[in-house]
C-alpha cells in the first residue's frame, strides 16, 4: 500500500498566507498613526512580538517585519528562511473633535496643499457642504423598482439646448 499525506489548509482568523508570506491587518488610532506606534502582536506560531514604528503610518499603509513569514521550502523539504509578514494598518479616526482640539491641530499640522486662490464673494461661486453618505437612505430619483440597484449619486446630466 502506498500512503499520502494531504494538507489541509485551514482559513486563519488574522493571517492570510501568499506563498512564504503572511498578510494581515491591524486598527490604530490616529494619533498613533501621527506619532508614532507600539503595540504586541502574536505571531502564527504563538510567538509574542513587540511592533515599534517611529514614523507616520497612513491609512491603508502596509509594513513589513522580514522573516516573520511561512519557512521558504526547497526540494528536501528543508527550508532555507522564513517569509516576511506584512501589516495592513486601517487608522481610526474619531468620530468628533472639540472646537479647541481642532485649533490646536491647525497650528501644528501643515497647512493644506491645495490652492485657495477662490474670490468666495463673486456671484458666480457657491459654497458647498459635505455630508455624510449613506447610500441605504437615498431617494429612489424616479426609478422603477425593477431597475438596478441605487449605487451612488446620479451623474451630471447635459441639458438640451
Amino acid at each position: 500500500k502506498q500512503w499520502y499525506q494531504r494538507r489541509v489548509r485551514a482559513e486563519h482568523p488574522k493571517f492570510s498566507r501568499k506563498g512564504s508570506h503572511l498578510y494581515t491587518e491591524r486598527e490604530i488610532s490616529l494619533s498613533e498613526a501621527i506619532t508614532g506606534l507600539q503595540m504586541p502582536l502574536e505571531t502564527l506560531d504563538g510567538r509574542k512580538l513587540w511592533v515599534r514604528s517611529s514614523g507616520t503610518i497612513s491609512p491603508g499603509c502596509i509594513r513589513c517585519i522580514e522573516g516573520e513569514g511561512m519557512p521558504v521550502p526547497t526540494m528536501h523539504q528543508r527550508h532555507i528562511g522564513y517569509g516576511n509578514l506584512y501589516i495592513k494598518f486601517m487608522v481610526v479616526f474619531p468620530d468628533r473633535l472639540d472646537r479647541e482640539t481642532c485649533e490646536r491641530l491647525k497650528e501644528v499640522m501643515p497647512a493644506t496643499s491645495r490652492p485657495l486662490d477662490i474670490d468666495r464673494s463673486r456671484e458666480d461661486v457657491e459654497e458647498a457642504r459635505l455630508r455624510d453618505y449613506d447610500p441605504t437612505s437615498q431617494p429612489s430619483y424616479g426609478q422603477d423598482e425593477s431597475e438596478d440597484e441605487y449605487d451612488g449619486p446620479p451623474g451630471v446630466q447635459c441639458v438640451q439646448q
